[in-house]
């Protein structure tokens, strides 16, 4: 917070929190979004990311976040 840092994060609690202590916060897949949209990460990579996030933890990261993911980025 003294920094001007954001929290990125998919931890719920936490990012209540930060909310709570005005800290930004950004979802994961949000910061791979950032940096296409920054032309730092192509589309494609961004959505190989995710996708071997999803396999990784298809709990939390479902088809159907991976899907508007996708849209978002432009994959």
């Amino acid at each position: 917070k003294r920094f001007g840092f954001i929290c990125v994060t998919n931890d719920v609690n936490l990012r209540k929190y930060c909310v709570k202590e005005s800290v930004s916060v950004l979802w994961g897949l949000d910061l791979l979004a950032e940096l296409v949209a920054s032309t730092a990460l192509l589309p494609s990579e961004a959505y190989q990311i995710a996708y071997k996030i999803h396999t990784t933890n298809p709990k939390h990261i479902t088809p159907r976040i991976l899907n508007r993911f996708k849209e978002k980025v432009g994959a």
